[in-house]
């Protein structure tokens, strides 16, 4: 089976949708943190708010300012800590 590829979409640097979103890590006003099948991805900006999400499709909306979106690694194992590595 083919994997389904992962869309952001960007408008005017206000409105964001994003696919392929497993969970909302955390939000305010100035930052999104979404946990997604590529990894961690930080949104950045002013007045951010998280219109709905989607468990069932992965399915994220965001409006605001968007002035950042930055990928890392997924930081599971970083969750764990040092004894959760040691003994996991």
């Amino acid at each position: 089976m083919a994997e389904k590829g992962r869309e952001i979409y960007l408008v005017d640097r206000s409105e964001l949708r994003i696919t392929g979103v497993r969970e909302v890590v955390s939000f305010d006003e100035s930052s999104a943190v979404l946990l997604t099948e590529d990894g961690e991805l930080n949104v950045d900006g002013a007045n951010i708010h998280i219109l709905g999400l989607d468990t069932g499709s992965g399915e994220v909306s965001i409006t605001g300012r968007i002035d950042a979106l930055v990928f890392s690694e997924d930081t599971a194992e970083k969750r764990r800590g040092f004894l959760g590595k040691l003994f996991g």
